[in-house]
């Protein structure tokens, strides 16, 4: 048997292979270099995030040990779940003299968490005149 003999190739044929062997490998190239960007924007987006959570977080550190007065007695309060009144310090809106209280809240005796409140001083002062307290 003999082979019919092939259509010559046309000049669109060749074109248009030439066109797809220049043209895929830069597709390729594109998208990984679009997937390296992506995943060095993420990295650097994640990093920023952490950075950013870790420095509210120390602010927020900062603010309730100074709001509060000190951590300690909350501590106090969840370890040895017994009431806790803090030492006097300077409240951070008002900047008035303030006394921090905290109380152990159980549920069917069992200590669950730590109640705070804050009071300033002249409140405490003029609630403790108007209570009537028995002397000594």
């Amino acid at each position: 048997m003999t082979s019919a003999p092939s259509k010559p190739r046309t000049l669109r044929f060749h074109l248009t292979s030439l066109v797809c062997v220049s043209v895929v490998p830069l597709l390729i190239f594109a998208v990984i270099i679009a997937a390296l960007l992506e995943k060095q924007q993420r990295t650097s987006l994640d990093r920023s995030f952490r950075d950013t959570v870790r420095a509210l977080t120390v602010a927020v550190d900062h603010e309730l040990t100074s709001s509060i007065g000190h951590l300690e007695d909350v501590r106090h309060t969840l370890d040895t779940d017994e009431p806790a009144i803090s030492n006097l310090f300077t409240g951070l809106v008002l900047k008035v003299p303030t006394v921090g209280f905290t109380v152990p809240v159980r549920r069917r005796g069992i200590l669950q968490y730590a109640l705070g409140a804050r009071l300033d001083v002249g409140k405490l002062s003029l609630l403790l005149s108007e209570g009537q307290l028995p002397p000594g």
